[in-house]
């Protein structure tokens, strides 16, 4: 009954002209055959589930949990869910968590551990790394008295102390515990030039590797905390963590080869310098080698690197909100290159500067107004070189090309009230940011990915067929005969040439390819019922012609 229902689905609007009597707002708003292949897993901020749909919006999973989450959700190699989830603890701000879970596909909890006491707080992010270990951001409270010994100008630190930031990595155990492999804490890595009896005394601009405790440039409303990470990610080519701070707009590179004892200090490790920073890069001003004209970095989120095997592997990629901007209010997504020296050190430029000047690669390529989310937010590079981007404030998820044309467009529709209705405007869409899996990605070994209904309420069925950029039945100069087809569809050109096809379904999954040459037909019998997308590429010129097709 499904299939009939799908297939009276996809002949309605192949012979109808692919129209849409609604005005959609939210789910699915724009998607294209270029969409990379896969599945978009989320966690709403306001909602206490976590969703995993196809690139058509349809739901493929859903976890549900008591809690809310307390910002960042990931898939592990195994398949499991790693959620944090907010709890309340003596130390609070921005992206508070404080549990870390583990969730089968059918939302048992496997394992969980909570860091949330009156001195430690966990916050942000917990990131699965593929062995099996988990990289977390943790609050760490010192006392007032503690950060005035620092070299903390007094009347910065407030009654209670200050909150620093900390990154732990461990193994989990059991059902309920953690082996902890390596812990890294800013404390340890400071500098201050405003009282000489003090500790860490010394001149700001002669140690880039030390953050000076008296710079502050974006506060937020809790002044307690001192730097604020919001994301962290590690490269295990290199072994090298990454971490970024909103309050200084900047960005550091830790060498992780050290053991807990060599990053309390400022020797060893495979860079010799410890827990030192090896680089850092977004706003100059904070080490006294720069301008206002030198500040790049604008309260970024989800920075990165990217993975192994990805077009600019290596390369850092990172959402740049643009808070507190001078000129105006915009965000880009940026790709940096940082330089090396032939030792594998990063380079500094004559002026003493961690490089590069620039971006290499940004969207959008010039400044657009409408593109901005004042917090949270993330990126993704993908496989065949696109882009996956959240707008977080907006709950708006987009893939786009090196062009920075966009290929596939989602709303959020899901917020503390559930699933909104089609064409309504929902507050509170936020999305702290989203990754996309591949069909062939080995979390999803075994599993059958079948997909159900959308997440919002009210859509009108086959949106994805119509809403699809190539949904025309003929081209100029090239026909597909017959549409709809049960064996071959035959392929018409006024042209005599050879062309290259594929065939995906409507979220995008190669099935077929092949070559045609001059006239000929492609063989759809092995094929299911339903509707699909053809690509046809003319060997000679490049020229693309895409057509939906129903397999009776």
């Amino acid at each position: 009954m499904a299939n009939i229902r799908f297939i009276l689905i996809c002949m309605l609007f192949l012979f109808a002209g692919f129209t849409l009597a609604q005005t959609r707002t939210v789910g699915l708003l724009e998607t294209s055959n270029d969409v990379t292949p896969g599945y978009v897993l989320f966690s709403p901020i306001f909602s206490k589930e976590t969703f995993l749909i196809d690139n058509c919006g349809f739901l493929v999973n859903k976890w549900e949990n008591t809690l809310l989450p307390g910002q960042t959700s990931f898939l592990t190699k195994e398949g499991l869910l790693l959620r944090t989830a907010r709890i309340p603890g003596s130390l609070t701000g921005g992206g508070v968590g404080g549990r870390m879970q583990l969730l089968d596909w059918d939302g048992n909890v496997t394992w969980m551990y909570d860091i949330a006491n009156d001195s430690m707080h966990q916050h942000h992010m917990a990131l699965p790394l593929d062995d099996g270990t988990i990289m977390a951001i943790v609050w760490k409270k010192y006392s007032r008295e503690a950060a005035i010994n620092k070299g903390f100008i007094p009347s910065t630190v407030p009654p209670s102390g200050i909150v620093s930031d900390m990154v732990i990595h461990f193994m989990p155990m059991g059902a309920d515990s953690i082996r902890i492999l390596w812990q890294w804490d800013f404390w340890d890595h400071t500098i201050q030039d405003q009282n000489p009896s003090a500790m860490d005394y010394g001149t700001i601009s002669d140690h880039p590797e030390l953050l000076d405790v008296n710079f502050r440039e974006d506060p937020g409303a809790n002044n307690a905390e001192w730097i604020h990470l919001n994301s962290l990610d590690f490269d295990p080519v290199n072994n090298l963590v990454l971490v970024s701070s909103k309050f200084h707009n900047e960005i550091y590179i830790i060498d992780r080869s050290t053991t807990t004892e060599e990053a309390r200090g400022h020797t060893g490790g495979t860079y010799g310098k410890g827990g030192d920073f090896i680089y850092r890069w977004g706003n100059p001003r904070s080490y006294g080698k720069g301008t206002r004209d030198h500040h790049w970095l604008y309260g970024q989120h989800d920075v990165q690197f990217i993975d192994p095997g990805m077009p600019g592997a290596g390369n850092i990629l990172l959402f740049n909100n643009g808070s507190n901007r001078t000129d105006s209010l915009y965000a880009v997504v940026e790709e940096i290159v940082p330089v090396r020296n032939s030792d594998g050190s990063f380079s500094l430029s004559a002026e003493g500067r961690y490089l590069p000047e620039l971006p290499v690669w940004s969207y959008p390529d010039r400044p657009d107004k409408s593109f901005y989310s004042s917090r949270i937010s993330g990126v993704q590079r993908l496989a065949n070189g696109n882009t996956l981007i959240c707008e977080g404030n907006k709950g708006l998820f987009r893939e786009v090309d090196d062009n920075g044309e966009i290929l596939w467009l989602y709303k959020n529709p899901v917020n503390n009230f559930g699933p909104a209705q089609q064409g309504a405007f929902p507050p509170n869409p936020d999305v702290f940011t989203i990754r996309r899996y591949e069909p062939g990605f080995s979390g999803f070994n075994g599993l059958i990915l079948d997909a159900g209904e959308p997440l919002e309420n009210g859509s009108e069925p086959g949106y994805c067929v119509i809403l699809n950029k190539a949904t025309e039945t003929t081209k100029p100069g090239i026909w597909l005969q017959p549409n709809p087809a049960s064996e071959f569809i035959n392929v018409k050109s006024t042209e005599i040439a050879d062309f290259k096809y594929s065939i995906t379904d409507m979220t995008g999954k190669p099935l077929l390819s092949g070559t045609l040459f001059g006239e000929s037909r492609i063989d759809i019998s092995s094929l299911p019922q339903g509707c699909f997308i053809v690509t046809l590429r003319l060997n000679e010129s490049g020229k693309i012609s895409k057509f939906a097709f129903l397999k009776l």
